[in-house]
């Protein structure tokens, strides 16, 4: 079976190779008449505005000032050298000049913590969903993450939330997208955003009441408008993966050339250099054939274009390749050679058992490197906690490849590689803890390699805290 496999057709359900050019299918003579608009500039988190990106890990389920459940958010700074865990700051419903604090259950980052310029200053702010509602933290040159303003629940569902931002209605204002994975209704927040939690307008657009998963954004159609993509439980009717196409009035509702083939985790992102995002997806269940492969989605000025898919012959094998391979991706340019770069998380760990010395989602990272071909396979790295210059030892359950986000935190052009195993025991069991990879010109390297969990940043700590899940985007 050959490596790589270039599917032509509609996305939805067609695969077969089909002649011709299909009503939603990119037509190659149209590129001269449409190049794609500048892309929507995704503010990746420097929130002192120092020159270097900061990490977020979050810690929902955590015990904070005795309330149960109540969780926090940890933002460490970037430098030169990279994180530096000596200049942090701890988030949470109990800091002060939170608003409505003091609730147990509020599982506070557990909906995701984003980072985008709310209010327009120039400065990213951050964005954390919990049980809730989601608190806006604002942005100060120079300075730390300050306020803790709560947007009013009227705007939207709450209980279990997602929340991603992007610019979805293209006016040069940050948006928030929230969604209640125990209700399924999307709501857009549009922007400007004021310090006293007023936004400039909200909006429902109409689709299927489905359990969400996650959500991704990026622009799939080079239109200069950031378009969602949601991921929704299987066993719902209805499709499970859905685009929700950013245009002048802001998203709108899936129509059926929107719906996506199902996956176990989606990111948009232009990994072949053409001024489109790609949908890139893993699948980690399935039939044989399919689990532990990637599928990719890429963008044309319509929309979905053509697939391709890297089987797993393609790329560094992990364990047997198939379960939780895939189980989370992240995107970003690593070697810093202008192409965007994917990392997916395979969970699946060795093959043996674990009396056979086998160490059974103990879990590793892989890198597959974008080019003008999209993912070859070509180049892709495999790491773990075993790897030289990893902090730690890899061990059956922990689950490292669980989360992960890629973000310049040393200024150098290229991204690093934060990666989390919340079941990694410490002084308690699944207490969870963090790494950093940094991006070189080779790919991920384990030079100056950081790990921190709870108690090494002065955080709550306890059974069950499963620190660096999630982390933000």
């Amino acid at each position: 079976m050959a490596a790589v496999v270039v599917v032509t057709g509609l996305v939805a359900g067609l695969i077969a190779h089909q002649a011709g050019v299909l009503p939603g299918q990119h037509d190659p003579s149209d590129d001269w008449a449409h190049q794609p608009a500048k892309p929507v500039q995704k503010e990746r988190g420097d929130f002192d505005q120092d020159g270097y990106e900061d990490l977020v890990a979050v810690s929902s389920t955590a015990t904070v000032d005795g309330v149960k459940d109540s969780g926090y958010a940890v933002v460490l700074y970037g430098s030169a050298q990279g994180i530096d865990t000596g200049r942090r700051q701890i988030l949470s419903q109990h800091s002060e000049g939170v608003e409505g604090g003091g609730r147990k259950g509020v599982h506070f980052g557990g909906g995701g913590a984003t980072a985008a310029d709310l209010d327009g200053d120039g400065v990213p702010d951050l964005a954390v969903g919990s049980d809730h509602g989601v608190t806006l933290f604002w942005g100060t040159r120079g300075g730390r993450l300050s306020g803790g303003t709560l947007l009013p629940r009227k705007e939207f569902d709450t209980g279990e939330l997602a929340l991603v931002s992007g610019d979805f209605d293209g006016d040069g204002h940050a948006d928030l997208a929230t969604d209640s994975r125990r209700y399924g209704r999307l709501t857009a927040l549009y922007g400007p955003f004021t310090r006293d939690g007023k936004v400039a307008r909200t909006a429902y657009p109409r689709g299927r009441d489905q359990t969400l998963r996650d959500m991704t954004v990026g622009d799939l159609d080079g239109d200069g408008r950031d378009d969602l993509v949601s991921r929704h439980a299987l066993e719902d009717l209805g499709p499970a993966t859905l685009l929700w196409r950013g245009g002048a009035r802001g998203l709108k509702a899936p129509g059926k050339k929107d719906e996506l083939p199902h996956a176990s985790a989606v990111v948009l992102a232009d990994v072949d250099d053409d001024g489109y995002d790609d949908l890139v997806m893993s699948r980690t269940e399935g039939p044989e054939s399919e689990a532990g492969r990637i599928e990719v989605v890429h963008g044309t000025r319509k929309g979905p274009g053509r697939r391709t898919v890297l089987e797993r012959d393609a790329m560094p094998r992990v364990g047997d390749g198939g379960e939780w391979w895939g189980a989370a991706l992240a995107a970003g340019d690593v070697d810093g050679d202008g192409v965007t770069d994917i990392v997916v998380g395979a969970l699946s760990g060795t093959d043996e058992l674990p009396e056979e010395g086998g160490k059974e989602h103990s879990g590793a990272v892989v890198l597959l490197k974008g080019s003008k071909k999209g993912l070859t396979g070509k180049g892709g790295q495999v790491l773990d906690q075993d790897s030289p210059g990893v902090p730690g030892k890899s061990e059956a359950g922990d689950s490292f490849g669980t989360e992960l986000t890629l973000r310049d935190t040393d200024g150098d052009g290229r991204a690093d590689l934060a990666v989390s195993a919340p079941q990694e025991d410490g002084v308690h069991p699944e207490t969870g803890a963090t790494w950093v990879l940094r991006g070189d010109a080779g790919g991920l390297t384990t030079r100056g390699a950081t790990s921190f969990w709870p108690e090494s940043l002065g955080a709550p700590a306890g059974e069950g805290t499963s620190f660096g899940s999630p982390l933000g985007d």
